[in-house]
C-alpha cells in the first residue's frame, strides 16, 4: 500500500519486470492525480473524488482498477463533540472564538506569521500546531504570554482541536484538509505547497468549501469577516460536509482485503488445477 508516488512507480516496476508478485495498492492522499501515478502494473488505485478517477482513465489505467473512496483519516473524525465542551477539554474560554492554526506534521506553511496577524483580531483564541518544526514552537513561546495562543507540538488532539475552532488557517495539504471537511470546519487556506496543494486549494475553492488568503492583511480580514458573519461558517460547513468522505480509510482497508481475497482464489484454483 503506498501513498506516495515514487515507492508506487519503482514497485510496479518491478512487478512489470517479474520480481514482485505482492498485490499493490496506490493511495492517492490529494484531491487529484499526478502522472507519476500512472503504471499498468498498479493492481488498484483508492482515489479522493470522481476528477481524480477521470484524469487516471486519460492516462491508460482500466476503470476497474480504480475506486472512489476519498482520503483516508483516522476514525475519530468520523465524530463531533460540542464546541463548548472541546473548548473546556482545552483550557479554553468557551465564550470566545477560536481559530486553529496548522502546517502538517512539519509545521509549514508559514505558521509564525500567521499567528501574528491573528493577534489583531480582537478575543480570538488561537491554538497552533506546529507538529514536528520545533524552530516554530520556540518563536511562538512570546506569544504565549498573551494568554490568547496556545502552542502545540506534534500532538493527536486534532480532532478535538478542530471541535473546538470556529475556522482553521493551514496549508490544503490532503490529509488535513479531509480531516476538516469531516468536522464541516471551514478553512482559510494559506501558503500552498507549488504542485498538489495548489491542486487541492482549487479542488477546495471550486467546491467553495475554503477561500484564499494571500497575506497577512487578507487573512485577518476574512477572519474577521467570518467571526462577525456566523451564517457564512454555516454555509461553508455544510457545503463541506456534502462533499466529505469521513469512512474513506475502512473503505479503503475494504478494497485492499478484496484485491488480497482474489489473489488467494486466484493461487487457490492455479494448485488445484496442478
Amino acid at each position: 500500500m503506498c501513498t506516495h508516488a515514487v515507492p508506487c512507480s519503482l514497485i510496479a516496476e518491478q512487478k512489470r519486470r517479474g520480481n514482485c508478485e505482492v498485490p499493490l495498492a496506490a493511495i492517492v492522499t490529494d484531491f487529484d492525480v499526478h502522472s507519476y501515478w500512472a503504471h499498468p502494473n498498479v493492481d488498484l488505485y483508492l482515489v479522493a473524488n470522481a476528477q481524480s478517477r477521470k484524469t487516471l482513465e486519460a492516462r491508460g489505467v482500466p476503470g476497474h482498477k480504480i475506486q472512489i473512496c476519498g482520503i483516508p483519516i483516522r476514525p475519530d473524525f468520523e465524530k463531533k463533540i460540542s464546541q463548548k465542551t472541546a473548548r473546556k477539554k482545552l483550557g479554553l474560554d468557551p465564550s470566545k472564538p477560536v481559530v486553529l492554526v496548522m502546517g502538517g506534521s512539519r509545521g509549514m506553511g508559514g505558521i509564525e506569521n500567521a499567528v501574528k496577524a491573528l493577534l489583531e483580531v480582537k478575543q480570538v483564541q488561537i491554538l497552533a500546531s506546529v507538529g514536528l518544526n520545533e524552530d516554530a514552537m520556540e518563536h511562538l513561546k512570546v506569544h504565549k504570554k498573551s494568554g490568547r495562543v496556545h502552542v502545540y507540538g506534534f500532538t493527536e488532539n486534532i480532532s478535538l482541536m478542530m471541535d473546538a475552532a470556529d475556522l482553521l488557517v493551514s496549508k490544503p495539504g490532503g490529509i488535513s484538509s479531509s480531516e476538516a471537511l469531516a468536522k464541516g470546519l471551514p478553512m482559510i487556506l494559506i501558503n500552498p505547497i507549488p504542485g498538489q496543494e495548489e491542486r487541492n486549494a482549487r479542488y477546495l475553492l471550486g467546491h467553495a468549501c475554503a477561500v484564499m488568503a494571500k497575506n497577512s492583511e487578507e487573512l485577518v480580514d476574512k477572519v474577521e469577516n467570518f467571526l462577525e458573519n456566523p451564517q457564512s461558517i454555516g454555509k461553508i460547513s455544510q457545503k463541506m460536509l456534502k462533499i466529505s468522505m469521513p469512512h474513506a480509510a475502512r473503505d479503503a482497508a475494504r478494497e485492499v482485503l478484496g484485491i488480497l481475497k482474489r489473489q488467494k482464489q486466484r493461487l487457490y484454483a492455479s494448485q488445484s488445477a496442478d
